[in-house]
């Protein structure tokens, strides 16, 4: 099936045959089927995932009374690998996805719901978290989707700043994008100590290290001639390994196809968390970030912990993908070679690091700590205004 999907999507003419036939038996069944009061469709990542800010919602409303009659539904690529407390699990992109989609008073997703067709209905109240602020472009793919995604009721943004990006490449109304940071960030302002402690022991990482937590972004261009994903890793691990191995252990987090062409060495001070189900969990135990142009720097930043910036391939990724803003607004340097952030690392002050963080934070995402209680919130006063059935 999913070679099919592939070929299909690879293939201009059958591609286009696909969507106007589907768009026509999507468009029949608008007109038959009508959003049901009370059913809530949830969908995370495209249905690869149960986390993220459609999971910290849920997890709200779950123990809302507000919504003790309401039936949930989630949405997965593989209903069976995941449990959920309450609702019931559909496979994605099954003829009981467009089902459910189409029935369903409220969508709840961090990235699409219409799979490139379009039929949302007009009583259907639509609440997109999406998952990041973007430093880095949207890429095309996820921007042809922006006229769908001007039908968003709620969004949630983490400042005016990708409130304006937001408003500007999805032609959403800015009255409809909360300014309320990701319901997922929640977790980033409590008291976490517990947690945290345990989360160290399940990874098994020695409590007299310090965390580095390295994400870089990935690169969707970097294939080989059969379309394979290949990775130079930027940085020599056996340099590293000799000047921190005494003081800390890395965390690498990367796309998952990214980190199966990744050879480590030395095991015990590099561990592979690319798999890892909850990202802001590898957060609360980390002392510290390197990304490069990634939207996890202003997610980190709420902690006001050291966040350092290693853009070896600067010219080429904004050539080939663009930012939306200069990477020198980060409250770091940015190193452009491996030599100078290692050099960093040995001698950064760690007051003045957290300190140029905290700024940053007041800045970009300054309203964290109750955004799924304000999404909520704002759902439950646009359910009370009621649905025309």
């Amino acid at each position: 099936m999913k070679k099919v999907k592939l070929l299909i999507k690879n293939h201009h003419c059958l591609y286009h045959t696909y969507l106007y036939f589907s768009q026509f038996i999507i468009g029949m069944m608008k007109f038959i089927l009508k959003p049901k009061k009370g059913q809530i469709l949830f969908i995370s990542f495209n249905g690869d995932r149960f986390d993220d800010s459609p999971k910290a919602i849920y997890d709200y409303m779950i123990n809302d009374e507000f919504f003790n009659d309401y039936e949930f539904i989630w949405a997965f690529q593989n209903p069976s690998q995941f449990h959920i407390l309450r609702g019931k699990k559909i496979s994605f992109d099954s003829f009981k996805y467009f089902y459910y989609a189409m029935t369903s008073q409220v969508w709840i997703t961090n990235v699409a719901v219409e799979r490139g067709l379009a039929f949302k209905h007009k009583d259907t109240i639509y609440i997109n978290t999406w998952h990041g602020t973007p430093l880095k472009n949207i890429d095309n793919e996820k921007a042809k989707n922006k006229n769908h995604f001007s039908q968003i009721d709620i969004m949630c943004a983490q400042s005016c700043f990708d409130q304006n990006i937001f408003s500007d490449i999805f032609h959403i109304k800015k009255e409809n994008i909360l300014c309320c940071d990701l319901p997922r960030n929640d977790i980033l302002c409590q008291d976490n100590q517990d947690k945290i402690k345990k989360i160290k022991k399940d990874l098994n990482i020695p409590i007299n290290k310090k965390v580095i937590l390295y994400m870089p972004t990935y690169r969707e261009y970097q294939v080989d001639k059969n379309g394979m994903i290949i990775f130079d890793m930027p940085i020599d691990f056996k340099k590293w390994y000799h000047y921190l191995k005494d003081d800390y252990i890395i965390l690498f987090r990367a796309h998952y196809l990214v980190d199966k062409v990744v050879d480590y060495e030395h095991i015990d001070f590099i561990k592979s968390v690319s798999t890892y189900p909850v990202l802001n969990e590898l957060f609360l135990i980390s002392d510290l970030l390197i990304s490069d142009y990634s939207s996890a720097y202003f997610d980190y930043s709420i902690l006001n912990k050291p966040m350092f910036c290693f853009a070896y391939d600067y010219q080429e990724y904004l050539d080939k993908r663009g930012l939306y803003m200069d990477l020198n607004i980060l409250p770091c340097q940015i190193h452009y070679n491996e030599d100078s952030l290692l050099d960093d690392l040995l001698h950064f002050s760690y007051t003045e690091a957290c300190k140029k963080t905290k700024e940053f934070q007041e800045k970009f995402a300054p309203h964290c700590g109750n955004a799924s209680q304000c999404v909520v919130e704002t759902l439950k006063n646009k359910l009370n205004g009621g649905i025309n059935q």
